[in-house]
């Protein structure tokens, strides 16, 4: 199996810095967050502003890009903010964080105006969480790879108050661990490769390991899973048990189960072919719980949970 990346490799720092000319120059994209109907104050108080409302009224657009006439040549997206829900917010940051990577800058800069304080921690969080997403490289087997992101940090430009990001860093980690193990093709991710990531990923974060094989299974009769665990080649399924404790508490308050059948186990196929392609991620739920459980430890919960994959 490719070994493990780094699964957060963004930089993410905030200055209560103004965006001005002299800092939109040290870095290769810029990121203008507004209001929907920005008013002429909140567009005059960004760098450029002429050029900005000239680009934000001739387009229809809530989302524009350009290009700063700075000495570093630095891309610029004006993002209009309208999103009312959660998963409208995230799946915005998503094309707002694409349209910048079109350039492959090394470094964003945001800056966000006329928002209130709750809107632009919001803004903020949804963009940072979309670029750990886009910087992250999935596991590729092709003899030519295409380019990977070169994105390697973000500024948070005029934060006044300093933003808790632990909760995004850590929902990040624990994405990235779910995608890089759900796009694994089967030839490379076998229960045995998958035990040991599996084990050196809770190594890193401090949690409890152990391995449940088929001849403990049997003691416990565990029969409805060593009749599937039969049609493996290799002798080496089981049930990974993972425990995260924090100090003073041990028993777990929640309960995480996730199914990692790798691909299809013996038997019969009744599938058309074009159904066998994503077979390789019936194993998601696994990822997801170790993900999960990975995050939460990273967030060091007040109180204890299990994974059983």
């Amino acid at each position: 199996m490719s070994d493990l990346p780094e699964l957060l490799r963004l930089k993410v720092s905030q200055s209560p810095q103004r965006a001005t000319r002299q800092t939109l120059n040290s870095v290769e994209h810029a990121i203008f967050v507004v209001p929907e109907k920005p008013s002429g104050q909140v567009l005059r108080s960004l760098p450029h502003s002429p050029q900005l409302k000239k680009l934000l009224n001739r387009s229809a657009s809530p989302i524009v890009a350009s290009r700063l006439p700075n000495d570093n040549a630095t891309g610029l997206t004006l993002a209009v903010l309208k999103a009312d829900s959660t998963f409208e917010r995230l799946s915005w940051a998503r094309r707002v964080i694409a349209g910048c990577l079109r350039d492959n800058p090394r470094s964003i800069g945001i800056v966000a105006a006329g928002l209130d304080d709750d809107t632009r921690t919001a803004a903020f969080t949804s963009l940072v969480a979309a670029a750990e997403a886009a910087a992250f490289a999935l596991p590729s087997f092709k003899s030519k790879n295409a380019a990977r992101s070169g994105l390697s940090s973000i500024k948070l430009l005029n934060c006044k108050a300093r933003l808790d990001l632990r909760t995004t860093r850590a929902e990040s980690l624990g994405n990235n661990i779910a995608r890089w193990f759900s796009a694994m093709p089967p030839n490379e991710l076998d229960a045995s490769s998958y035990r040991q990531a599996v084990q050196e990923i809770a190594k890193r974060h401090g949690i409890e390991y152990e391995f449940l094989n088929e001849r403990k299974l049997k003691t416990l009769g565990a029969g409805a899973f060593l009749a599937v665990s039969q049609g493996n080649a290799s002798r080496d399924a089981g049930v990974i048990r993972l425990r995260y404790r924090p100090v003073g508490s041990e028993t777990a308050a929640v309960g995480l189960v996730g199914k990692g059948i790798l691909f299809d186990t013996g038997g019969t196929n009744l599938k058309p072919f074009k159904s066998m392609l994503d077979m390789h991620m019936d194993m998601q739920g696994s990822a997801v719980a170790l993900g999960t459980i990975v995050a939460l430890a990273t967030l060091e919960v007040p109180y204890a949970v299990d994974a059983w994959l």
